[in-house]
């Protein structure tokens, strides 16, 4: 259910959580950082190339499937995401960074809900304090990939239920210690219903 992948010497472990709402969840897996001390240091201080971590989702009737590659050359550059996702909803999926992981192995119905993965990841405490701009990333909260970049499935000209997009995020990072744009390191990406 997560992926290691590996940044010179160092071994890194990420996943995303799978959501839907009541009556039923899937977590595919969460996103977990096993870092040691060195790493960790080494990222702080920009001497880390360029971070992949490639997340699959598994193939299960009634949910999507696919992956998701994040990509970040330095803690300054920007994140790419790209989507490579099907069994997605006609009407679209709001996705968004959640605060906290799932367990370990991931979770499925209560062990990825609201309980376990607490709000959209808003460092910044941007909800209720600035108006969300379209086109402005910094007016959106960081784990706010829905409104930064819309809902998944519905990009002109795709396949219905598909996502094979390239987004530009320029207020996440995948760089632990980032003063600009916080890390998303060790929280979770909910893929929500259309209709919740």
């Amino acid at each position: 259910p997560f992926r290691p992948y590996r940044v010179g010497p160092f071994l890194f472990i990420h996943a995303f959580v799978l959501h839907e709402t009541a009556p039923r969840a899937l977590s595919l897996a969460t996103m977990l950082s096993a870092m040691p001390r060195a790493a960790a240091f080494a990222l702080l201080v920009g001497l880390a190339a360029a971070i992949d971590v490639t997340v699959t989702f598994p193939t299960r009737p009634g949910y999507p499937s696919g992956t998701i590659l994040l990509s970040q050359l330095t803690a300054a550059a920007e994140l790419t995401i790209t989507t490579n996702l099907a069994g997605l909803e006609a009407a679209g999926n709001s996705w968004h960074v959640h605060v906290t992981p799932t367990v370990d192995a991931g979770g499925a119905d209560a062990e990825c809900g609201s309980g376990v993965t607490g709000g959209h990841f808003d460092p910044a405490f941007v909800t209720g304090r600035v108006t969300p701009v379209p086109g402005t990333q910094t007016t959106y909260e960081v784990g706010d990939f829905a409104g930064k970049h819309g809902k998944l499935g519905l990009a002109p000209g795709a396949a219905p239920t598909t996502d094979t997009q390239v987004y530009v995020d320029q207020t996440a990072s995948l760089f632990p210690g980032s003063v600009d744009k916080p890390s998303i390191l060790g929280r979770s990406i909910v893929i929500h219903k259309a209709s919740g």
